[in-house]
């Protein structure tokens, strides 16, 4: 794997993908930070049950809303992550999920809320 960019860029991805894979506390793989976890951003994680009826609006023609929405939110933070799934038990239902920074996962929260004030099911 090679990795670019900004010291604090790398070591944000190395952890990442240490948590998808279930390394997130083996001792094995801490000497790859090189950044001390305190000076990266908090993570956080936000979700909404959204009508499936109303993703389309989320989304947007050809994907534009929910691409400015992300460029948006990358101002506040470069690594927000919004991710629309179907539900697997309720058709009716999809879950947004947001991840980045408290700020700019709120930032998303509140914007999906105000363009689908009517759609949302519930906020987790």
């Amino acid at each position: 794997m090679v990795e670019r960019g900004e010291a604090r860029d790398v070591n944000h991805a190395r952890r990442m993908i240490r948590d998808r894979l279930g390394m997130k506390n083996d001792p094995d793989t801490k000497h790859l930070d090189r950044t001390p976890a305190s000076s990266l951003p908090a993570e956080s994680k936000r979700s909404l049950r959204v009508k499936s009826s109303s993703v389309g609006r989320l989304i947007g023609t050809g994907g534009a809303n929910i691409k400015n929405l992300q460029q948006e939110a990358r101002k506040v933070d470069p690594h927000v992550q919004i991710d629309i799934r179907e539900d697997r038990k309720d058709k009716e239902v999809h879950e947004v999920t947001v991840t980045g920074t408290k700020e700019a996962t709120e930032f998303v929260v509140e914007a999906i809320k105000g363009r689908l004030k009517e759609a949302i099911l519930a906020v987790i």
